[in-house]
């Protein structure tokens, strides 16, 4: 988000899955492709320090945003989490001062190269799509716009990330799983709460998609609870139990 990829969030976002003995998890990454980002892009706002890179056009192009990132944004723990991440870096990594300072001296690293490669494409000063306007006239001005664009985007992003960074927001919410009977499930389970806990709280339905299929407030009564799950289509359902203190998860099958 920081370097408004244009290509980022719907072409170039990559994700790898762990091998069973390491946990099995799904993790981004690697990152790649960003010659079309930190203002190097004349057409859907890239060259804009404002607005956000993951809210994108609505238009003919075929390569749109995929779903998962506005529902990551629309869950405050997420929220809350990487407005710490970005407070922190900006505390320390991102600052203003140490990222003018980076780009002088990979600037100082370069400029021998940079002479080299400017003699065979002479093209400092010269419209390279999609090159945003002005094109600075030399190297020193390549420089200064990068300087200028990212500490401008970081300006933007301090007053409009969303999130609040609280002492707790980068902490896990503590919770257990539960279990599903009868498992897989054609009409009705029931979910069985560990500790026969008696609370209230918000039950989450998602399919396999981590779409978000149905909410309800619920109280525990002795530890469980009847779902129906009749009006879900056949597949894997993920439902998750809030409460002020725990969460629950559930994972059931539906045929």
């Amino acid at each position: 988000e920081f370097s408004k990829n244009v290509d980022g969030y719907r072409i170039s976002t990559f994700f790898h899955k762990l091998k069973d003995s390491d946990g099995r998890l799904m993790k981004m990454g690697p990152v790649w492709d960003y010659d079309i980002a930190w203002g190097n892009a004349d057409y859907y706002g890239g060259d804009v320090p404002s607005g956000y890179a993951y809210v994108f056009p609505s238009n003919n192009d075929g390569n749109q945003v995929p779903f998962w990132w506005n529902r990551l944004m629309q869950d405050p723990f997420f929220r809350n989490s990487v407005r710490c991440r970005w407070e922190n870096l900006r505390d320390s990594l991102w600052s203003d001062a140490v990222l003018t300072a980076w780009v002088d001296s990979v600037g100082v690293l370069l400029d021998e190269s940079q002479a080299r490669n400017f003699t065979q494409w002479p093209i400092l000063g010269v419209y390279v799509w999609p090159n945003p306007s002005p094109i600075p006239p030399d190297y020193a001005g390549v420089k200064q716009e990068l300087k200028d664009w990212m500490t401008s985007r970081a300006a933007w992003l301090d007053n409009f990330l969303p999130g609040t960074c609280s002492l707790t927001s980068l902490e896990e919410k503590p919770f257990t799983s539960g279990t599903a009977f009868p498992h897989p499930a054609t009409d009705e389970t029931w979910l069985l709460f560990p500790d026969e806990m008696f609370q209230r709280g918000v039950l989450n339905v998602y399919d396999a998609a981590g779409r978000l299929l149905s909410t309800q407030g619920i109280a525990l009564q002795q530890g469980k609870h009847l779902l129906d799950v009749s009006g879900y289509d056949t597949g894997l359902l993920f439902v998750e139990f809030i409460s002020e203190s725990s969460s629950v998860r559930f994972k059931i099958m539906k045929r």
